[in-house]
């Protein structure tokens, strides 16, 4: 049987859910519903698999919870993989957010085309009835089964939706019509050591693959065949620890071939996109921990699994193994048996960069993996040597600055990113416990950093130090990328084509722009909303001018009028019809077309700030 709507949703919107099936359906749509709900960690019934495979069109209830079910993650990108082979990668998908922000939606192109919020009469649930079935008539066939591009992985991946649609809008970013690329789009995932960045890169290659006819080679550039198929292609290089310079040259010149980079070194961001990799916070991960661990545990035993795993979700996949066979504690207490082969993968893959660490490095390691959890200052990382060595002796600034430094380029400790100071992960903690061959000074800097945590309170501050300046310097280019994206990405990055788009859809996707640039500027500290020089564009006027002077007067203009002219659509016009019949509606056409050239500038200002002229010229 083909249906024409496949809804797909999460299980605590079940009420919702079955009152707009049932409209659907009233409305003679042949509509396909699991009416038995879909667990967290449950994969797709078969059921459920082949009636996805035989409905023209999915409708996903896209609430906060959606992205973390994995079934709403398979129906979602089956069909957007569906949409993709067909070169409209969202043709295929409707959908309604019923949360009072979009932040939890992604691609963010989805964004601009979501339906109003949950119908709440009969009436609304009719009219998105008819809307849903003008869109399922443009589609001929099913969405079928759309070839995976790679091997299912092996192990459980779990989360990191966000990060996939991060590599894949970062890949894809040239398709912007303000973009003619001199260099193929390159995606850089970068993290520590066992963080899982070649594990995300599988899972991406393995949903996205299909977006690259040209295919997917995981090799160095030289290695590529010559007589690739023709299409976009792309070129992984996973595990890359060349400096940057070096890294450029293996970037190849064909502007169809993207290249998906893994490193543990930050710097190589700057070759592209960067896209930082962290740990799955403890509410992604909790629920499965309690279903495989054992019906006997406790949500503080799953707890501490995830804790004492932070920062290598393969050990926590070993050590959760471990745990459904002999107990959590049993499990945790072999983490502390060394050596033990739970440890060992962790150990020896981060090993080379142990052994490139000076001593300085290595004592500072030490320092960080005896404050654990809790992070020390580079000044205090400095005292703590020279408490042990003697405060006549204690390392220079620049050596104890150029370790920690080290520590980062390495992937043996993450960026701090803010001014709580350096840490280290328990996982990386108890690898280097593996491998540290000199226990005697372990234990005299252990003692020294607890007598510095204890006696030496962190100093007041009156004016900024160093990190603070560069941690508000960081603050500012991410806010910066995050409004320069979404530029591109809406309405004000793809005018309307002639006699195409809506206006009311193009007065939303501002409006929503609106609502971004306005929380992101309110989100970050005021030192880091600078204003604008002569010689450098600051975020805090940037944000002020496009919120302010640009999208608010536009918008407070036109959104009633166009409004006042609806409410006057007879019941026998399409809604499209009547607002192009509208007296404005070539001239707010143009205007949002001057306004979109005005906005896009203020975009490219984004990328000054950024360091990253994604979209633009």
């Amino acid at each position: 049987m083909t249906w024409d709507v496949f809804v797909s949703y999460s299980r605590e919107c079940e009420g919702m859910v079955a009152r707009i099936t049932d409209g659907l359906r009233a409305a003679g749509l042949r509509t396909f519903r699991d009416a038995d709900g879909i667990a967290v960690f449950d994969s797709i019934s078969g059921t459920a698999l082949d009636a996805l495979r035989d409905s023209k069109l999915l409708l996903a209830y896209y609430s906060a919870g959606y992205p973390a079910r994995m079934a709403c993650r398979h129906e979602f990108m089956t069909a957007f993989a569906a949409g993709q082979a067909e070169g409209r990668p969202l043709a295929r998908i409707v959908a309604i957010n019923p949360e009072p922000s979009v932040d939890h939606v992604e691609p963010v192109q989805l964004r601009d085309m979501l339906l109003p919020s949950p119908p709440a009469t009969a009436q609304a649930i009719g009219r998105l009835a008819v809307a849903i079935a003008e869109r399922a008539a443009t589609l001929r066939t099913p969405i079928g089964s759309p070839p995976s591009a790679a091997p299912v992985t092996q192990g459980r991946f779990t989360g990191r939706w966000r990060e996939l649609w991060a590599i894949h809008s970062a890949l894809h970013a040239h398709r912007s019509p303000l973009t003619a690329p001199p260099a193929p789009p390159v995606a850089v995932v970068h993290g520590t050591a066992g963080i899982g960045k070649t594990a995300l890169v599988t899972e991406y290659v393995r949903r996205f693959g299909t977006a690259f006819p040209g295919g997917v080679t995981w090799a160095d550039p030289g290695a590529v065949p010559v007589d690739r198929p023709p299409g976009d292609k792309l070129l992984v290089l996973d595990g890359i620890e060349r400096p940057v310079d070096e890294t450029r040259k293996l970037l190849p010149s064909d502007p169809a071939t993207a290249v998906l980079l893994t490193t543990r070194d930050p710097r190589l961001k700057d070759l592209g996109t960067g896209i930082e990799l962290s740990d799955l916070a403890v509410d992604e991960v909790l629920p499965e921990l309690m279903a495989r661990i054992g019906p006997g545990e406790q949500t503080a035993s799953a707890r501490a699994v995830h804790q004492a795993t932070i920062g290598s979700p393969g050990l926590r996949e070993r050590v959760t193994r471990l745990a459904g066979i002999v107990g959590v504690d049993a499990a945790l207490n072999r983490l502390h048996e060394a050596p033990h082969d739970l440890l060992q993968p962790i150990t020896e893959r981060v090993r080379p960069s142990f052994e490139r660490l000076s001593p300085t490095g290595t004592d500072a390691l030490r320092s960080l993996t005896a404050a654990r959890p809790a992070t020390l200052s580079q000044r205090q990382v400095r005292a703590i040597t020279g408490l042990v060595d003697g405060d006549e002796h204690p390392p220079a600034d620049d050596d104890t600055s150029k370790a920690l430094a080290d520590l980062r380029h390495n992937g043996v400790i993450p960026d701090p990113g803010s001014l709580d100071g350096f840490g280290v992960t328990p996982a990386i903690a108890l690898a280097f416990r593996c491998w540290d061959s000199n226990p005697a000074r372990t234990e005299r800097l252990r003692a020294a950093t607890l007598r510095t945590l204890t006696e030496q309170p962190k100093p007041p501050r009156s004016e900024p130090s160093l990190s603070d300046r560069d941690a508000r310097t960081e603050e500012e280019r991410r806010a910066a990328h995050r409004i320069q994206v979404e530029i591109l990405n809406r309405v004000t990055g793809h005018p309307l084509p002639s006699q195409q788009g809506s206006l009311r859809e193009a007065l939303a996707s501002l409006h929503m722009l609106l609502r971004i640039i306005r929380r992101t500027h309110g989100g970050v500290h005021p030192a880091s909303a600078r204003l604008s020089t002569p010689v450098r564009p600051g975020l805090g006027t940037i944000a002020h001018t496009l919120a302010n002077d640009l999208l608010r007067q536009t918008l407070t203009r036109w959104h009633p009028e166009l409004t006042a002219h609806e409410d006057l659509r007879p019941a026998s016009v399409s809604r499209l019809e009547h607002e192009r019949a509208w007296e404005h509606h070539d001239h707010v056409r143009q205007e949002l077309a001057l306004l979109g050239a005005t906005v896009t500038e203020y975009a490219a200002e984004l990328g000054v700030i950024s360091g990253n002229a994604i979209g633009l010229d």
